[in-house]
């Protein structure tokens, strides 16, 4: 059981960075879906994936600071559509620097 929660660090970290930079729900949870995908959390094995130790710190990190100035700058880009679009965006461009 610890080491499910030591797996979420990349995800509470998304959404603290967000609360501190004064973001809206759905900005802080694609910053925290790019550090989760891109923390090195979920390795995939022949039977599947596997979720386990607290990834990459500096992944963490760095996807933090890309993440947060990618959707600063898409904030008003996408109007209607920034539901579905901007957490796709956030996540293929600074979660996929792995």
């Amino acid at each position: 059981m610890t080491t499910l929660i030591q797996s979420t660090l990349p995800i509470v970290s998304g959404f603290a960075v967000g609360q501190i930079m004064r973001l809206s729900a759905i900005d802080s949870g694609s910053i925290a879906l790019a550090m989760f995908v891109s923390s090195g959390v979920v390795t995939q094995t022949p039977k599947g994936m596997v979720i386990s130790g607290t990834g990459v710190i500096l992944n963490i990190v760095l996807v933090a600071l890309l993440a947060t100035i990618l959707v600063k700058l898409t904030e008003t880009a996408f109007g209607h559509l920034k539901m579905l679009l901007q957490p796709l965006v956030v996540v293929l461009v600074a979660g996929g620097l792995d």
